[in-house]
């Protein structure tokens, strides 16, 4: 937390109070449980349990953005890094528009959820390495940490998606 202080005192940091969503405007709900701070999600799912409504979820409600207009309004990132528990597709369908508006991707792309993959290769992205988590649980432990495990999208003849070592 000090060194994200120290960033956007230097204003290598722009911190904005959104969420990301399907389009630009409006606002989203986060649902958080108490005992699961760290797991908010737009999902409402997230604060029931057994088919109950769990007391202790918080609500937040703030604007919703999409990635594509953070890039145009902060830059392009050299990497973008994405893990929004829920919304991940949300961030790259909205590269589309920067393909579109002819304006730079990021070099890399970082992604946890493998169902993004496809949409990455529209937009030209040829290779891909899978941030570890719940999403890699198919792949054997030795692919999962191999450096050269790669994946294989549907538009390249995969299955759905396919871990591979070289």
């Amino acid at each position: 937390a000090a060194a994200a202080r120290r960033d956007a005192a230097a204003a290598r940091l722009t911190v904005e109070n959104v969420a990301i969503g399907s389009s630009d405007g409006g606002n989203i709900t986060f649902y958080t449980p108490h005992a699961l701070a760290a797991s908010s999600s737009i999902h409402k799912s997230t604060c029931f349990k057994g088919g109950a409504w769990l007391e202790d979820c918080k609500i937040t409600v703030v604007k919703k953005t999409t990635c594509a207009d953070l890039m145009m309004r902060h830059g392009t990132p050299l990497i973008l890094k994405v893990d929004i528990e829920g919304a991940d597709r949300f961030c790259i369908r909205s590269m589309r528009r920067l393909v579109r508006l002819g304006h730079a991707l990021p070099r890399y792309v970082a992604v946890e959820d493998n169902g993004v993959i496809d949409l990455l290769v529209e937009l030209g992205y040829k290779w891909f390495k899978l941030v570890p988590g719940m999403a890699m649980a198919s792949c054997d432990a030795k692919d999962r940490d191999s450096d050269t495990t790669s994946l294989v999208p549907n538009s390249l003849g995969g299955m759905p998606w396919e871990c591979h070592s070289s």
